[in-house]
């Protein structure tokens, strides 16, 4: 892998992001507008009287903050490619010596720079409008991002190989993939109150344990390693396994011919 070629791969979306408004709009509009919405209905339950026990609800801005790490990366992934394809420059990159691997590395890179970008803009907000200190978490906070931003990208790539296989209509997916786990993630309520057979799927997904320990740090201040660890465990196996659907599927298309019908 050479890494002057990922840097390449990072220039050419970072060009393209600065000089489009429209990208720029849809980095920030779309997280402000939910942080807003859940902020509003914190401060309104708070005023109201329900605190959970005197606890407060600030667990429910750090989920929605959190929440936006997941599903940003995941289709930031899947949007990039997604407008290489509409540009009809997917093939010209591959016409170069650029290498799957150092595409997939670009790719995921780029997107975990403006998930961060997003994470802070959404912390600083959630600062100088509720007094929520995303920051409050300490070093915990590290391990926790760290494990949403490897899913986020696995489920990036998987929507991005299914996109190579079977054409940009299952674009729909690099917008709503996110969303199909979020009733098993336990983003805003424990996973105690899902179905028992549900809560097997949720034991499955990284997300869970991100969620349910963040809200054991901040009601209680108790972090748990071993369900961090369990969850970067089935991160990183998740990342593994999409890398290897992608380069398959990518193959598999270009054996078929159908990386040059790509709309």
């Amino acid at each position: 892998m050479s890494w002057r070629r990922v840097y390449a791969i990072i220039l050419r979306y970072s060009y393209g992001l600065r000089h489009d408004v429209a990208r720029l709009f849809d980095l920030f509009f779309w997280p402000i507008v939910d942080l807003l919405v859940w902020g509003f209905l914190t401060v309104y339950l708070t005023d109201v009287g329900f605190t959970l026990g005197g606890l407060g609800l600030s667990w429910l801005i750090g989920g929605i903050i959190f929440w936006t790490l997941l599903y940003r990366s995941s289709q930031d992934v899947a949007v990039q490619l997604l407008e290489d394809i509409w540009a009809r420059n997917f093939l010209n990159l591959f016409a170069s010596p650029l290498r799957l691997s150092e595409f997939i590395a670009g790719m995921v890179l780029v997107a975990g720079v403006k998930v961060l970008i997003t994470f802070l803009a959404l912390g600083l907000l959630a600062w100088l409008l509720y007094h929520y200190q995303v920051l409050a978490l300490g070093l915990p906070l590290l391990p926790y991002l760290a494990v949403l931003l490897v899913f986020g990208w696995g489920m990036g790539l998987v929507v991005s190989a299914l996109i190579i296989r079977f054409g940009s209509r299952l674009q729909v997916f690099a917008w709503g993939a996110a969303f199909l786990i979020q009733p098993i993630s336990a983003v805003f309520y424990p996973v105690e109150v899902l179905p028992p057979p549900v809560q097997v799927l949720a034991r499955l997904n990284p997300p869970t344990y991100v969620f349910e320990g963040m809200r054991q740090v901040v009601l209680h201040g108790v972090f748990r390693w071993d369900q961090w660890l369990l969850a970067q465990a089935l991160a990183f196996g998740v990342l593994a396994f999409s890398i290897w659907l992608f380069a398959w599927l990518f193959d598999d298309a270009r054996v078929r011919g159908m990386l040059t019908r790509l709309d």
